[in-house]
């Protein structure tokens, strides 16, 4: 899995090629840095559903359901 880079470095250029414009990689390493995303798909993914605003895909990135693991209760 690859990690997200740190806002001054550009190694998105790998992930997503030329067709994601540059001020897109800016704002996914902006979320990742935020948010501790590892994933520049899933930003991406945040960041275009909030149509680029990026208080908006961090806001859904903490609002977004979280897959959890209940505990078996075991009745007698």
């Amino acid at each position: 899995m690859q990690r997200c880079p740190a806002q001054d470095t550009n190694p998105l250029a790998n992930v997503f090629p030329s067709h994601v414009p540059a001020a897109m990689d800016d704002k996914i390493a902006q979320f990742c840095q935020v948010t501790g995303c590892v994933d520049p798909a899933k930003a991406k993914f945040f960041l275009e559903s909030s149509n680029g605003e990026i208080d908006a895909a961090i806001s859904a990135f903490f609002g977004a359901p979280r897959p959890s693991v209940s505990p078996e209760i075991s009745h007698p």
